[in-house]
């Protein structure tokens, strides 16, 4: 509750008491992105339907439509879900800004560093990848292509 009372703070006292705050948003994040990305993941089932009916083009394009049909209803479905969420976490902010006046800039900070680590955990994990692979290359083991390959089609 001392934050409520608080009209003023340094960076530092944000960090230590928001920490926990930012490092369940940056969880969350992860987890959502995570799960976005196994919902829409239909190169993988073009690669399956390609391998199954590779001498049969007629049945291979019928199969081509259904995936891009489902694709299509999932980005719709998906797109709606999105927007309602963003809409009541967005009245959810306006309320809780214009109700606590002393905590908008933490909401402002937070969100900031909540985004920056979102933007800066693929460019850490594209540097390791990448790595692996020049190191792969370098000292000739397959093993390190077979991990890269595994991280980059699991992730």
């Amino acid at each position: 509750m001392k934050i409520l009372r608080r009209k003023s703070k340094g960076f530092y006292y944000f960090i230590v008491d928001s920490t926990t705050r930012i490092v369940y948003s940056s969880i969350i994040g992860a987890v959502i992105n995570i799960i976005v990305g196994l919902l829409f993941r239909a190169d993988k089932q073009l690669r399956k339907v390609q391998a199954k009916y590779k001498d049969n083009t007629i049945i291979l394009h019928g199969e081509i439509v259904k995936i891009y049909k489902s694709t299509k209803m999932l980005y719709i479905i998906f797109t709606i879900f999105n927007v309602c969420t963003m809409l009541v976490f967005i009245f959810y902010l306006f309320c809780f800004c214009g109700v606590y006046r002393n905590c908008q800039a933490d909401w402002f900070e937070g969100c900031f560093i909540v985004i920056f680590i979102m933007q800066f955990v693929p460019i850490v994990v594209s540097f390791l990848l990448a790595i692996l692979r020049k190191s792969g290359l370098k000292c000739k083991v397959e093993l390190l292509f077979k991990i890269n390959s595994w991280i980059i089609e699991n992730i």
